[in-house]
């Protein structure tokens, strides 16, 4: 389904709102659920096989994702050879061609044309921390048009339904990211979150113009970028630009400690955004990233966590994915396949504890810092298998039960 992009107004409108704001409030008034969902199953989950280390796919596994996932982002030779057969399996399935908005690979440094690439203040040329890719100047129209070009050529080559722009948030302008960083052409000065973000935006509105098929960007970062409570500007512009767009830092960074959970406010945010794209008929997907050192026991408590809280904020458009290793995309995990049917209302707190009732089951999340017992009032399964008809929530933890 495409999304109608909102007015250069709106977006206008939504910045300046949202510049001040820190928090949310915590319940909408209303329901959260903005449209039915499109499929009966409620939960989507998403599988970003780009950044999978093991190379293209079987055919045996290609029908098993088709199968297993509502979406993929992948690169064209991962499942060219496979696309027909997985519609098959799956025809509401969405495959998205990566690739990347405003990086040139670590080997381009002379590929393209020397006014393409950005600089710094001394005049150097700006990389990235983590890869050693090239920043490129994201109003220059010719590299614009590479990328137009390159989304319609191997999007054709791949037979996929459209193309992921990733690398169109805010990450270049922070230091913590690229070499130095950029200077902005048309000032002479270090560009800004707000300058950089409306730039990509734009960059990602021309390529989804010049395209024949769904674009989605990965840009939106955390809550706290989306809602603009971490940085200058907000990254919830960036809907203006794309049909959906990934949340790659949902809820966690990849890297911190397996047992660092956010405070309630900030959990709180992370729900919100939830609720407010499935408000106005946006969508993402939420990735969960546990790439620090722990043991599977610990990753499980979070990804518990974790997916009892998108299941909170969700309206059924927007997917999850959860992995435990870098380079490792989940096949399947047990946890997705709980059938609790669809929600029968919005989310609510009662004792510290946040409810959401579905059709066939509950979802209970404790953000606090206290353990708290809750009734069920009639027998439910949980994640682990368990059934019971109370339930304890230690701190920052989650459940996804279903009807016994």
């Amino acid at each position: 389904m495409r999304f109608a992009l909102p007015s250069l107004r709106r977006a206008a409108t939504t910045l300046v709102a949202l510049a001040t704001m820190t928090t949310l409030v915590v319940v909408p008034a209303g329901p959260a659920v903005a449209a039915p969902p499109p499929v009966d199953r409620f939960l989507k989950v998403y599988a970003p096989e780009n950044e999978s280390f093991a190379g293209p796919r079987t055919r045996t596994q290609a029908l098993a994702d088709a199968e297993n996932y509502d979406m993929i982002t992948a690169k064209a030779n991962t499942y060219k050879e496979h696309i027909a057969a997985m519609r098959q399996v799956n025809p509401d399935l969405l495959v998205l061609l990566y690739m990347n908005g405003t990086f040139a690979q670590k080997t381009e440094g002379t590929k393209y044309p020397e006014s393409w690439y950005a600089r710094d203040a001394y005049g150097r040329k700006v990389t990235s921390k983590g890869y050693g890719n090239f920043l490129m100047n994201p109003r220059n129209s010719a590299w614009i048009q590479n990328r137009i070009d390159y989304c319609r050529t191997q999007k054709g080559l791949s037979g996929y339904g459209g193309c992921m722009v990733d690398m169109v948030g805010t990450a270049p302008t922070m230091p913590s990211y690229v070499s130095s960083p950029p200077v902005d052409p048309s000032t002479g000065k270090l560009w800004t979150a707000v300058a950089w973000q409306a730039a990509t935006t734009s960059l990602a509105a021309r390529i989804d113009a010049g395209t024949d098929g769904a674009l989605w960007g990965n840009g939106y970062g955390s809550a706290a970028r989306y809602f603009g409570s971490g940085i200058g500007g907000t990254s919830k512009v960036l809907s203006d630009g794309v049909h959906g767009a990934v949340s790659e830092i949902w809820i966690r960074t990849p890297t911190q400690p397996i047992t660092s959970y956010p405070t309630e406010s900030q959990w709180r945010e992370s729900v919100n955004q939830l609720v407010d794209l499935g408000r106005n008929g946006e969508r993402t997907a939420a990735m969960v990233k546990m790439w620090s050192t722990g043991t599977t026991a610990q990753k499980d408590a979070f990804h518990r966590f974790a997916l009892a809280t998108f299941l909170l904020g969700s309206n059924g458009t927007s997917s999850f994915h959860a992995s435990y290793v870098e380079g490792q995309v989940m096949l399947d995990h047990p946890y997705w396949k709980a059938d609790i049917g669809q929600p029968t209302g919005a989310f609510y707190s009662t004792n510290g504890v946040y409810h959401r009732s579905f059709g066939k089951g509950r979802v209970l999340v404790n953000p606090t810092t206290t353990s708290r017992t809750v009734s069920l009032g009639a027998a439910y399964i949980g994640l682990d298998g368990v059934r019971r008809t109370t339930i304890t929530l230690a701190p920052h933890t989650g459940d996804v039960l279903r009807q016994a």
